[in-house]
């Protein structure tokens, strides 16, 4: 951007203003009904508006054509206007900092970073006092050393530093300017061609005095080639500085010298990120700018009309917001403006440069300096900064906290973890002023300014305690005031207004709610001032508010979404409880060295004593799920106290818990009421002192069969804080493995699944259980283990316990089968001899399943594929066919009943030719003779009683029917089965489908072979 009075081309206001946001230029043409190429000259100024395009975008997007007729007249004046206008003019700046040329060879010679900086400085310049500028690239900072040129300029415009068209720009610190010019030119001259240097101006630029540079430039231009050839020294650059106050004052904050309480953007930023290590992240304001780059743009576009208001949790916050918002975060149409705006901090300066230049966006945030500016907000572009709350009308943007995956993004990207993040975001509410506070280095800054204002801190404690209420009801208000003492709710509603008006304010104010932004900041800046009696009103409130029931819970559980609707809500908000039992965590762990020695009261005992009193003896499932939310709180405010009431309601004879454990409904609205107790066992499992009581009471729940479809039960929690490779708590793998080995002396049902999870090729999918808020458990805990060593000493350890248990059922064996392939050659030995031994006593029907289990899982094609992939040695199957064989039992049923169990069969490895490729028909002719060939044998042992009890055994009755007519049985035979099916059918001696089965597929097959 060239001057504040400039004339945009209408194109750059078409895409700034009309045309959406997010809307693609070649969806824009599409619409508007041209050519994308004809719309993109348009809108990048290369082209001039039609009358017809005019037309075309009014259909398009209902902006008048008179409008844009009018836009491009404007411009076409502007610009006949700015024509001849000679290049040397100079526009009349008055007097501001007055910077010599010797404080600009000062700084090169004193400052290491002066050499990556004097791009930046160059491109303010450049920036401020250009005129129709379409490229400035001056790479600085860490780009400072990149190849190619030092700057590139291309202007429509020359003026008295910038000449007209393209300019390749090279500057250096050195302290031999010449030697540096002529090492830079040389480079230039080969880096481009004759024809590109005709068309182009060479610029070299030091900030050192450079006496024979005129000599220097004559001898350049002799030489031809380039369209010009230019060199400024300290001393041109003195002169430019005149024209450029965003100049000056940019030196001067990078100098650290006086500059009239005038601020650079740079300046703004620094003051605001640097006061952290590592400073803050420019990040945290990505969505924020996402939302006011629009509504900036099409303000700058237009002749000014008024400031551009801002409202945020502080100055110093919007300030670096419009510091992010005006750099290249903000995209090329803000981008340009940087380098015009200036900060005014005191009154003195404003009004003696706006009387002599529009050249400059003040940004105000004083309501002093804000009297000064006001006389020339309809000829400057500026911006006001307010505090939020503070301003009756409404502001042009907003600053909310973050959200937070603006806040999660911006914080990984400065190394910190998952749970700092979470803690960080806990602690500020996502407020980026308050995070500022809590991670600035200064103890100056961490200290917020309302807590050194007369009476703020006192009045603040009430509002502390509850966190946040609603204004409009009565209950709130009530509960408010009894905190506060008695004093009535007018009276706290106008403390609150007066502290949501302040700069940084401690509370916040949306419509009808109100709240505090930060409980931990306000508690550790108010604590001096808390009483005993604060205390005492808190803990009494506390229990009349946390003890309320919860009426929506007389409703059906597909009705309660509706509770409002039918009048059963409860008496105070949500956010009112919420805020309460929150503040009983945060007096539990942060009171003890706040008010203990001072005030003589035990905050975690108290409590403790309100959590007993909130779920008393006997415990009820009613009171379990009215404060279904707040287990987490409760569990988290007194751990030893929620563990001992759970396990004594456990040892009762009918424990409330159970009543939590009930499958959820299937419905839209269904959820599980156990929710809440998991939440707050998973909490206490972080912490390797409350793990052991946390986990046998999970697995006590985990006995209890939930048949729902959420994720969410007890053996779940149980597998993700046992989880190899990814643990949910801070035990020591010493500890972990202990406490397996306890459940499996207590609880020996929930301790094999648990223990089986941690090896094998079954999906091993982490997901984080929940952490407590404000408790440090677990914090640095719960991500995947950085290295492999533990986490396969712990599988080693799983697996040993898994082959040393005294007995072994069906169930516990095809559990290890199905994980044979994952283990080591002598391990997969002990299985197998495993086996052997279990089958010396197991029953028939068992050994049948176990012999099913081996063929299917290590004997079948499938296998034998998934052993080839995996590489396994092919001793598996052998060891397998001897247990196989050993297990063949002698009833003959018992012996093919894997024949008959379901229609499709996986094939014995050792059958096939071809592991790798299938002949399908083969394959049906090969299953069916094996099938004929096992009724015939069963026949002739059993008769037709036989074939009857192999059709009920599996799901192939019809299969047994049909192939019963394939030379097995005569005419009469057939005739007698399918009689007797009929009359066990009716009798109900078999089931109704096999029977059913059965004569479908006898008669089926003789109609196929009579048919013609």
């Amino acid at each position: 951007m060239s001057t504040s009075d400039e004339i945009r081309h209408p194109g750059e206001r078409i895409k700034a203003e009309i045309i959406p946001p997010k809307m693609s230029v070649t969806k824009a043409a599409e619409l508007i009904g041209v050519g994308r190429p004809a719309l993109s000259n348009l809108l990048n100024g290369k082209a001039s508006l039609s009358g017809d395009m005019a037309t075309r975008i009014e259909k398009a997007f209902g902006f008048p054509r008179k409008d844009l007729l009018e836009m491009q007249a404007q411009y076409d004046a502007f610009k006949a206007k700015q024509k001849d206008a000679p290049t040397n003019a100079k526009a009349y700046i008055p007097p501001f900092l007055s910077i010599r040329a010797n404080d600009l060879e000062a700084w090169a010679s004193h400052n290491i970073s002066a050499r990556s900086r004097f791009a930046v400085f160059l491109r303010t310049l450049v920036h401020s006092t250009g005129g129709g500028l379409t490229e400035v690239s001056f790479p600085g900072n860490d780009d400072a050393e990149r190849a190619g040129w030092d700057g590139l300029v291309e202007a429509s415009e020359g003026t008295a530093w910038i000449p007209a068209g393209r300019s390749g720009w090279e500057f250096g610190t050195n302290e031999d300017p010449k030697t540096k010019a002529e090492k830079d030119h040389k480079k230039s001259v080969a880096a481009t061609t004759a024809s590109e240097r005709a068309a182009m101006h060479f610029i070299f630029v030091t900030p050192r005095r450079w006496a024979s540079k005129d000599t220097w430039i004559v001898e350049k231009r002799a030489d031809g080639g380039w369209k010009d050839v230019r060199a400024y020294d300290s001393s041109d650059l003195e002169q430019w500085l005149e024209q450029s106050l965003s100049g000056q004052t940019w030196f001067a904050n990078e100098t650290k010298v006086p500059a009239q309480d005038v601020r650079s953007l740079d300046k703004c930023w620094a003051d605001w990120a640097n006061v952290a290590t590592p400073p803050l992240p420019g990040t945290l304001f990505n969505s924020a700018i996402d939302e006011a780059r629009r509504k900036f743009g099409a303000r700058l576009a237009k002749p000014p009309a008024g400031p551009i208001v801002i409202a945020a949790d502080s100055t110093d916050e919007a300030l670096a917001f419009i510091a992010q918002c005006f750099s290249s975060d903000g995209g090329t149409e803000l981008e340009p403006f940087r380098y015009r705006v200036l900060v005014f901090d005191k009154t003195g300066v404003l009004p003696r440069l706006a009387e002599g230049t529009r050249s400059f966006i003040p940004v105000v945030h004083s309501r002093e300096v804000e009297v000064e500016l006001a006389p020339y907000t309809e000829q400057l572009h500026s911006i006001i900064v307010y505090p939020r709350n503070s301003i009756n009308a409404e502001p042009d943007i907003v600053l909310e906290p973050v959200g937070f995956d603006t806040f999660e993004f911006a914080l990984k990207g400065i190394g910190k973890k998952r749970d700092e993040i979470a803690s960080l975001a806990n602690e500020s509410g996502r407020s980026l002023t308050v995070l500022r506070r809590r991670l600035a280095t200064v103890e100056a800054v961490r200290k917020p300014l309302w807590a050194t204002q007369q009476h703020a801190p006192e009045n603040l404690i009430p509002f502390m305690l509850v966190g946040a209420w609603h204004m409009l009801n009565e209950t709130d208000k009530a509960g408010l005031s009894l905190l506060a003492g008695d004093r009535t709710f007018d009276e706290l509603e106008k403390d609150c207004q007066r502290l949501v008006q302040l700069n940084d304010a401690p509370l916040w104010s949306i419509g009808t709610y109100r709240g505090v932004v930060s409980k931990i900041d306000i508690l550790y800046a108010i604590a001096r001032y808390v009483t005993h009696d604060d205390l005492k009103r808190y803990f009494d409130v506390a229990r009349m508010v946390l003890g309320e029931d919860d009426p929506s819970l007389d409703l059906a559980e597909d009705q309660r979404w509706a509770a409002s609707i039918h009048g059963k809500t409860r008496e105070f908000s949500a956010v009112f409880r919420r805020g309460i039992s929150e503040t009983l965590v945060l007096l539990a762990v942060h009171g003890g060295s706040l008010f203990k020695g001072r005030l003589g009261i035990d905050t975690e005992a108290e409590a403790a004593l309100v959590v007993r009193d909130l779920l008393p003896v006997p415990l009820t499932t009613r009171v379990l799920e009215a404060n279904d939310r707040d287990l987490p709180l409760y569990a988290e405010a007194a751990p030893q106290e929620f563990m001992s009431i759970i396990e004594r309601d456990l040892k009762s004879a009918s424990p409330a818990v159970f009543g939590l454990m009930r499958p959820a409904g299937s419905g839209v609205f269904g959820s599980p009421s156990r929710t809440g107790l998991l939440w707050a066992l998973e909490g206490l499992a972080w912490n390797p002192v409350t793990l052991p009581r946390a986990a046998l009471i999970l697995a006590r729940l985990a006995q209890i069969e939930i048949n729902d479809n959420w994720v969410n039960k007890p053996g779940h929690s149980l597998r993700a804080i046992f989880r190899a490779w990814m643990p949910q708590t801070a035990a020591s793998y010493e500890d972990r493995l202990g406490l397996v080995k306890t459940l499996f002396e207590k609880y020996p049902d929930v301790a094999w699944p648990l223990c089986i999870a941690q090896f094998g090729n079954h999906s091993q999918i982490g997901d984080y259980s929940h952490k407590p808020l404000w408790r440090p458990d677990g914090y640095g805990f719960g991500e995947p283990l950085p290295t492999w060593d533990p986490v396969h000493a712990f599988v080693y350890e799983m697996v040993e316990l898994a082959l040393t248990r005294d007995q072994y059922s069906l169930t516990m064996l095809r559990d290890l089968i199905d994980r044979l392939h994952d283990l080591t050659n002598a391990d997969q030995d002990r299985v197998w001899a495993l086996i052997g031994a279990w089958a010396k006593t197991a029953s028939d029907g068992d050994k049948v399943a176990m012999r099913e289990k081996i063929r299917v899982s290590t004997l079948s094609r499938r296998a034998a594929l998934l052993a080839k992939a995996s590489r396994k040695p092919a001793r598996v199957p052998t060891a397998a066919k001897d247990i196989y064989t050993a297990l063949e039992p002698t009833n003959l049923l018992d012996k093919h009943a894997w024949l008959f169990r379901d229609t499709w069969i996986e094939e014995s490895a050792d059958e096939l030719e071809d592991l790798e490729n299938t002949d399908y028909a083969e394959r049906d002719r090969r299953i069916r003779d094996q099938r004929t060939h096992a009724l015939r044998e069963i026949y002739n042992e059993h008769g037709i009683e036989g074939i009857l009890d192999v059709a009920n055994r599996g799901n192939t009755s019809w299969i047994v029917g049909a192939l019963s007519t394939e030379g097995i049985l005569e005419s009469g035979e057939l005739l007698r089965l399918v009689t007797t099916a009929f009359r066990k059918m009716g009798a109900g001696e078999s089931a109704v489908h096999a029977s059913e089965g059965l004569i479908r597929g006898a008669i089926g097959a003789i109609a196929d072979e009579i048919a013609p």
